[in-house]
């Protein structure tokens, strides 16, 4: 699978992309890392010591070799050259260079004192003793068996001695222009001299180069070798990730149920998962490196969908960017309908490189639509069938309803009626019991009377339709309630109406939920010497609550299930009048409004009514 490898963004700062690349090497490479210098060090040490080592045993073999060399030169030519003076001496030295593959030999010096020049040459004056020249003259002359007159005329009468003595150093292949003399005595001349010394420190001159050669060679190399091995470490582990992120995104791909295809510009099939293996039946075909013409040739069956393709590929080149469509095609009798992502990728000049397809088969989920929208609209025929047999048994409700008002409203006026005759034109016929059970009659047709507009009131709230505005529920409960005060005689009442928010419902719905609440809380309170009544609500949420609170006789907790039943009292009718609907009617208008209503309460400590509806932003939503 061809991975991409961007290069890195020119603002990131050095150290940032030193300290990555550490980061990214495996433990074993930032140990080695690490080591590194130590083993330079060590290394280093190790070959400064090696050669001291084998310049020391050099030395010693040399010395060795030096010191018979340089007996011999002094025993055949009996030669001594002096260079320098040194100190409490009149004596020379002089570096003897003998030239040998290129290295110097030896330095000797030889130092002879006065007293040993005094022996050969007691008649000599003070003054002579210093100077070189006359001892070499001296050392010549006694080797020679000359006497003392002779070596002074020598000395007056001679020529120089550094020319003298040149054919004789170059005859014994000794090389130097710094002699100042040359002695030429007898080995047993040498009896007197003191200190023979032999000094190899010019021959390793080249070693100490050498060495510093082979040092600096040995940190270049391990530099060289740092950088090389962490080079191929930082590889080694970028060819880790590219081989973990491969693996990673091949199981990805082909984990994903889709189909999924990556062409080249030119249409040939480079990746594909094994969704789309099966989508096409590949498996053991030879697909790789192949167009989509010459897969149709592979598949006659599959042709109609690579012509497909084909077409939408050229689409998704043509837009330019992310290509979303949906392809059909027929295969073995199938109608099959692919939905299709396709992503073109161009290189910097504009050319077609990569085109990325990801299909998935909605074949099912076509039909399912299909069948939904025929259940849809088949629910929606029998809904309307539905509603207008709703619609026609509501108005048959109604107009039955408007019946049995008229009808039973008829006889129950007639008793009323007849029942008030009796007692005003026959009550002196009547004895008391007689006007007793009269008052008993037109009582119950009162009630019976009132329990029909209850119920006719209760099936309205049922049905009417709700028009909805907004409603000032704060003036709505002090009109409510300056009715009903009204009515109320020989008793105190203190009512609080606190701030309410208003609310969007049927204000004639909401005047006839104030109306049942403020009745009753004036009803169960009529036994106290003074009836208190608050009325409150407050934003709780996306909600707006109200409540009715009173100090009536209120009701036991346990019986709250049945306190807003239709036909259901927690009080006998000889304690308070009613009917048992009116909270009924109120549960029924709010929850038409989308709200809900509960009750708390304590007996003899008063009841409070609560009722919410959503809020203005919660009905708009």
């Amino acid at each position: 699978m061809p991975i991409r490898e961007t290069g890195w963004v020119k603002s990131t700062p050095p150290w940032f992309l030193i300290r990555k690349w550490f980061d990214g090497l495996s433990l074993k490479n930032k140990i080695h890392l690490q080591i590194q210098p130590l083993l330079i060090a060590l290394l280093s040490v190790t070959t400064f010591f090696i050669y001291q080592q084998v310049k020391s045993n050099i030395i010693s073999s040399q010395t060795q070799r030096a010191e018979g060399v340089a007996m011999q030169v002094i025993d055949d030519a009996n030669l001594l050259m002096v260079t320098g003076a040194i100190s409490n001496s009149v004596d020379r030295q002089l570096m003897i260079k003998k030239i040998i593959e290129g290295q110097q030999l030896a330095s000797l010096r030889l130092v002879r004192t006065n007293q040993v020049v005094r022996q050969f040459g007691p008649g000599l004056p003070e003054e002579h003793l210093d100077d070189p020249l006359v001892k070499q003259t001296i050392e010549r002359s006694i080797s020679a068996g000359k006497s003392i007159p002779h070596i002074s005329i020598e000395l007056v009468n001679g020529k120089p001695m550094l020319r003298a003595i040149t054919p004789y150093i170059t005859s014994h292949s000794f090389h130097g222009t710094d002699c100042l003399s040359c002695h030429h005595v007898a080995p047993a001349s040498f009896n007197g001299a003191s200190d023979l010394r032999i000094d190899l420190s010019e021959n390793f001159r080249h070693l100490n180069s050498l060495l510093a050669w082979l040092i600096g060679g040995q940190v270049a190399l391990q530099l060289f070798l740092f950088l090389v091995i962490g080079r191929i470490a930082a590889l080694k582990n970028q060819q880790q990730q590219l081989e973990l992120a491969e693996r990673q995104l091949t199981a990805l791909i082909e984990a994903i149920p889709d189909a999924i295809f990556l062409k080249d510009g030119d249409g040939r099939w480079l990746v594909i998962n094994d969704s789309a293996k099966q989508m096409f039946q590949l498996h053991g075909l030879p697909w790789q490196g192949k167009t989509e013409m010459e897969l149709a040739d592979l598949q006659p069956a599959f042709r109609t969908a690579h012509e497909g393709c084909l077409v939408g590929d050229e689409k998704a080149w043509q837009a330019g960017c992310l290509l979303v469509g949906e392809e059909n095609f027929v295969v073995d009798g199938g109608r099959y309908v692919i939905e299709t992502r396709k992503v073109p990728l161009f290189s910097k000049e504009g050319e077609r490189k990569e085109l990325v397809v990801i299909g998935r088969d909605i074949t099912e989920r076509k039909r399912s639509e299909a069948e939904l929208c025929a259940l849809k609209d088949d629910l929606e025929i029998r809904v309307a069938e539905r509603t207008a047999q709703l619609e026609a048994a509501n108005k048959e409700l109604e107009a039955f309803s408007y019946s049995v008002s008229h009808d039973l409203r008829t006889p129950l006026r007639a008793i009323d009626g007849f029942s008030r005759i009796l007692l005003d034109d026959y009550t002196s016929k009547l004895d008391d019991e007689g006007r007793r059970l009269l008052n008993v009659v037109r009582d119950n047709t009162s009630r019976m009377g009132q329990l029909i507009d209850d119920i006719l009131k209760f099936s309205r709230a049922g049905r009417v339709e709700i028009n909805f505005s907004e409603v000032d529920m704060e003036r709505l409960a002090h009109e409510v309630f300056e009715e009903l005060w009204s009515a109320t005689v020989g008793q105190e009442v203190l009512v609080e109406i606190e701030h309410l928010p208003s609310m969007m419902g049927d204000r004639a719905m909401m005047r006839q939920v104030f109306v049942n609440l403020l009745s009753n809380s004036l009803k169960f309170s009529s036994a106290r010497e003074t009836i208190r009544i608050k009325v409150g609500g407050s934003v709780q949420g996306d909600e707006t609550v109200y409540y009715v609170r009173d100090n009536g006789a209120g009701f036991d907790m346990q019986y709250v299930d049945k306190l807003f039943g239709v036909f259901q009292r927690l009080h006998g009718v000889t304690e308070f009048d009613g009917t048992g609907i009116g909270l009924a009617i109120v549960k029924r208008i709010v929850s038409r409004h989308g709200g809900r209503v509960w009750a708390e309460g304590k007996v003899n400590e008063g009841a409070t009514i609560y009722f919410t509806f959503p809020t203005k932003e919660k009905e708009h939503e």
